[in-house]
């Protein structure tokens, strides 16, 4: 089976932090340890958006997603971390700005992701 197939979606950014293969829908990053990071692997894993587009429980960060992916996409499309999901959402709705509150609320998440992904 593909590990884009629901069950099988193994999510990398997540694993990493927690040391152990997260995938979705084995509940573990509904938790809030690992929930706050979530946002961070949508930017990292265009099947999870597909997943979660139209799912209200995911919303929220589903948002913030777009926000930080929007906002600092010429960098990932420098480094080659093209996200079309993110990229479609971002331009249908109408390129979002990031505020400070978003800004100083994910920065520490954010720049974990980036090291992660080694562009920082």
């Amino acid at each position: 089976m593909s590990q884009f197939h629901e069950r099988k979606l193994i999510l990398p950014f997540l694993s990493a932090l927690a040391g152990e293969p997260i995938v979705w829908g084995d509940n573990a990053c509904r938790g809030e340890r690992l929930r706050k990071y979530l946002f961070y692997e949508m930017i990292v894993t265009p099947s999870l958006v597909r997943l979660v587009r139209e799912d209200p429980e995911f919303r929220r960060d589903l948002d913030t997603a777009i926000l930080w992916f929007g906002n600092y996409r010429s960098m990932f499309l420098l480094e080659g971390k093209r996200n079309e999901e993110l990229e479609a959402l971002y331009e249908d709705r109408g390129r979002p700005l990031l505020g400070w509150t978003e800004w100083f609320a994910n920065k520490s998440i954010f720049t974990k992701g980036l090291s992660w992904q080694k562009i920082i």
